[in-house]
């Protein structure tokens, strides 16, 4: 087990990625979508520094199930920044469904802000991504990532042996 990033770490780089995000979107309300529940730590460091105006949707799912949106979300995509929240990204697979079921919205822009992303595994199309890191073969836990006694943790971890 190693630690690959420190609750610190990873809150100056929440800090320092709500300043571009604040720059990118300032003029605009965003639609926030947390993709699942492995979000939930980071996104709520990350409305701590947001000065955008924000609506925070939940989007429950199974894998290799139809994706359905709620009909508050629905309502509120035509014509509004989307923006949707996750832990990591691997192939892409889950966002390129996501954005593709969003688009039928009308949406003005869809982008992804995440922890973090492995580049060299993403096999998908997706939106513009805003992510804290890139990884490469780590299996990372923590920061409300996994689904096991790390989830919690505050920080993020690779399990490998």
């Amino acid at each position: 087990m190693n630690v690959l990033r420190s609750r610190d770490e990873i809150v100056n780089s929440i800090e320092q990625l709500s300043v571009k995000l604040n720059e990118d979107f300032g003029q605009d309300s965003l639609q926030l979508v947390q993709i699942n529940s492995a979000a939930y730590m980071f996104t709520e460091y990350l409305l701590k520094h947001l000065k955008i105006k924000t609506y925070l949707h939940q989007l429950l799912f199974q894998e290799n199930q139809n994706i359905e949106l709620g009909d508050d979300l629905k309502n509120n995509i035509e014509g509004n920044e989307i923006i949707l929240l996750d832990g990591i990204i691997i192939t892409g697979k889950t966002h390129y469904m996501i954005s593709e079921e969003l688009k039928k919205y009308h949406p003005k822009k869809i982008s992804i802000v995440c922890i973090g992303k492995k580049p060299k595994y993403v096999q998908y199309e997706i939106p513009r991504c805003y992510s804290l890191y890139d990884f490469e073969d780590e299996w990372v836990v923590g920061f409300g990532i996994g689904n096991d006694e790390y989830n919690t943790q505050e920080c993020l971890i690779d399990t490998r042996e």
